[in-house]
């Protein structure tokens, strides 16, 4: 079973083709790169995974389930993620309270989302920073902060635009 396949995935903006044919497939638990320069689609291929942009063409498939035509939001639930480059976190919350506020959209259990969170700071190396605010973070803290949906233990696919910096 196949945690992503991806196939004949096209997206054109007007006149411009962003993504022609991509096809591939990720094994459950399988880390993939997608390499390319600056303009080959890379991040249109993730937003067309995460839903954020319709493909134009081709079929996306979560553990052999279609999910071509599902909005970002019902993608998310399903446990497809991704981050973006630039690195924005809620400056009146602490560090515990931003990643607690994805949890809650898909638990609405306080209490379950808290600990899941503390568990996930604990995986990306800022659990001494929990009750901080987010303003104390580096960029490299505040990146690993915002990765911290795809560390979800229910995430079944995690598109990361750019690794962060140790």
């Amino acid at each position: 079973m196949s945690g992503l396949r991806i196939e004949d995935l096209a997206k054109s903006f007007g006149g411009v083709i962003a993504v022609d044919g991509v096809s591939f497939e990720v094994g459950e638990g399988e880390i993939v790169g997608l390499i390319g320069p600056n303009g080959a689609g890379k991040t249109t291929v993730f937003n067309l995974i995460s839903g954020l942009f319709p493909p134009s063409r081709g079929r996306i498939y979560l553990a052999d389930t279609d999910i071509t035509s599902l909005p970002a939001h019902r993608r998310s639930l399903l446990g497809v993620g991704r981050t973006f480059q630039v690195v924005r976190t809620f400056t009146e919350m602490t560090v515990l309270e931003n990643v607690m506020v994805p949890a809650l959209a898909r638990d609405h259990d306080l209490r379950e989302a808290r600990e899941a969170s503390l568990e996930i700071l604990e995986r990306v190396g800022l659990h001494d920073q929990a009750f901080s605010s987010t303003h104390n973070l580096t960029l490299a803290q505040r990146k690993r902060l915002k990765s911290r949906g795809p560390w979800r233990p229910s995430r079944k696919c995690s598109c990361w635009t750019r690794c962060w910096p140790d």
